[in-house]
């Protein structure tokens, strides 16, 4: 589905606002096909340039090896991919880590974190069936 607008979910750099996405999120948009023939098209490097707006403290199993085989894919040794993503998404639950809850404000899930620009709902005011649709395709890869 062709939005027609760039959505903001964080930034990085002097005043940081993230995060802006949970692991699943940014697992379904590093997998998501680029029809457009814009932009990255190879999903480990999507993966790693979407890393900096990760914040979730419910880490799957798969993060650290996932993030190390994009490392691998990306030119750098296994040995310093292990290492390098484990210091990238952590092997334990970070105190204060960030949460991601759906509110009945909308269908898109807000964060936790008092520093992310999500701490309110992505994209209010849009109408209901875009923000349904928003949600299944940020959500794609926890529900199938």
């Amino acid at each position: 589905m062709r939005w027609g607008r760039l959505g903001y979910l964080g930034q990085c750099g002097a005043d940081e606002a993230r995060p802006g996405l949970s692991w699943a999120e940014l697992a379904v948009l590093a997998e998501a096909a680029q029809n457009s023939g814009e932009g990255l098209t190879d999903r480990s490097q999507r993966l790693l340039l979407l890393l900096p707006m990760l914040g979730d403290a419910e880490m799957p199993r798969e993060a650290r090896p996932t993030v190390a085989q994009a490392l691998i894919r990306c030119g750098l040794r296994t040995d310093a991919a292990d290492e390098l993503a484990t210091v990238l998404v952590g092997e334990q639950e970070p105190v204060g880590a960030s949460r991601w809850t759906v509110t009945s404000d909308s269908p898109i899930a807000v964060c936790s974190s008092s520093y992310s620009p999500r701490r309110v709902p992505l994209a209010l005011g849009i109408a209901p069936g875009r923000a349904q649709a928003l949600a299944d395709t940020l959500n794609a890869a926890s529900n199938g």
